[in-house]
């Protein structure tokens, strides 16, 4: 039994060394059965001390996808003109380092951050476990409005037109309308059984549309703010729980829900409903649900983050898909977000090892990873006009990122 007890590191090279790196593989991925009986076969007791790093065998598969892939990607030819907006290559301008780190915004987590849209705005919007949304100036870190809830805000997003309108859903299953000039409550809903866990408004500022776990999708529309009221249009029930909701800038919302290969798209202006299988070979089998969804700001691409580590690039009309993107921790336990560069050259996204990651699209290499949250990142969101992200957390944070 060569590694019990044996307390020198083995390397490449050394007799036992590929034996190790299965051993660890089984061992951290909590395989003891399967260990064990390797260990009977080959009458080698496995003992962690041998390798120097965890992870061995999980980072030389992946280094070998990611190689695999960018192979098939130089061979891959898009002959349609609208997807070789996904070949133009990267121009170093993305977001690399940590701005800004505001603290004592919230008693709780924070679990949401929407920027305002209007004009030279500075106004940042945030959700938090301790009840309350909060409107800041993102300069002074002043508190400009307070709107108590009755649980936990898991949803801010601005309005994009009408800039003084901000929606929030709650753990309660309500969603609130409110005027942060006036700072007042403009409608309440409480059309949903359980969490609102996202909103997404249309770019025009008319349609918003909700998630939630208890299974539905809300579609709510208005004549304008402030007089106009949210009416529902249509609530759908799909067979679990939804958290993917984007609406493209022609008013198409994109639909993903867990335990599903589909995603569901509903264009507003006609209400007609389509689905896209996920899978290249138009099987049913699910091997992964999309947990976010972010139209691209052509309309026609879509980014697809998943709970197995990848993130994919589809067409609106193929099944095919055009970018893969690995690297970043998520499984079916995680939340992750993610969203496009300005710029359509760069995608971010969470991971649960509390990282952003930030890879380039045309050829799909990870070219930085933005460090400093101590807990999980629960939403980031892209300023509109400058170029600047944020990050809410669990460690009871917000902060902003820019370029070096």
């Amino acid at each position: 039994a060569p590694f019990v007890g044996n307390m020198e590191r083995i390397g490449p090279g050394d007799d036992g060394y590929s034996l190790a790196l299965v051993m660890q593989y089984l061992q951290e991925h909590g395989h003891d059965e399967a260990l064990v009986a390797l260990e009977l076969s080959t009458g080698v007791q496995w003992s962690k001390e041998v390798l120097e790093l965890s992870g061995v065998l999980d980072t030389a598969i992946w280094e070998h996808v990611q190689s695999t892939l960018t192979k098939d990607l130089a061979q891959m030819e898009l002959t349609d003109d609208q997807s070789q907006i996904l070949a133009i290559a990267g121009d170093g301008n993305f977001i690399n380092k940590q701005q800004e780190v505001k603290t004592n915004l919230h008693e709780g987590n924070v679990l949401s951050v929407s920027f305002g849209y209007a004009p030279n705005s500075t106004l940042i919007a945030t959700g938090s476990a301790d009840r309350t949304l909060k409107v800041i100036d993102g300069e002074s870190n002043n508190v400009l409005a307070r709107f108590p809830h009755k649980s936990p805000v898991i949803a801010v997003r601005f309005n994009p037109v009408f800039q003084s309108i901000v929606a929030s859903g709650s753990m309660d299953g309500s969603i609130n309308i409110f005027d942060v000039q006036q700072n007042t409550v403009l409608q309440t809903m409480n059309d949903n059984l359980k969490y609102v866990v996202n909103l997404t408004w249309s770019s025009n500022g008319l349609w918003l549309v909700s998630a939630s776990h208890d299974h539905t999708v809300g579609i709510y529309r208005t004549t304008g703010f402030p007089s106009g009221k949210l009416e529902l249009v249509e609530r759908i029930t799909y067979p679990a729980n939804v958290d993917a909701i984007d609406i493209s800038s022609t008013n198409v919302l994109c639909i993903g829900h867990r335990e599903t290969n589909y995603l569901q798209f509903i264009d507003l202006n006609t209400m007609e409903k389509t689905q896209l299988n996920m899978n290249a070979k138009l099987d049913d089998h699910v091997s992964f649900s999309a947990m976010c969804v972010t139209w691209h700001p052509d309309g026609e691409h879509i980014l697809v983050s998943t709970d197995r580590d990848r993130l994919i690039i589809y067409r609106r009309n193929s099944s095919q898909p055009l970018r893969n993107f690995w690297g970043a921790p998520n499984d079916q336990f995680s939340n992750p977000k993610s969203l496009w560069d300005p710029s359509g050259k760069y995608v971010y996204s969470t991971g649960q090892d509390h990282k952003i990651y930030v890879w380039e699209v045309a050829n799909q290499s990870l070219v930085a990873k933005l460090e400093g949250h101590s807990a999980n990142v629960r939403d980031i969101c892209m300023h509109p006009r400058h170029h600047v992200l944020a990050t809410a957390s669990f460690d009871k944070s917000l902060r902003l990122w820019n370029k070096s």
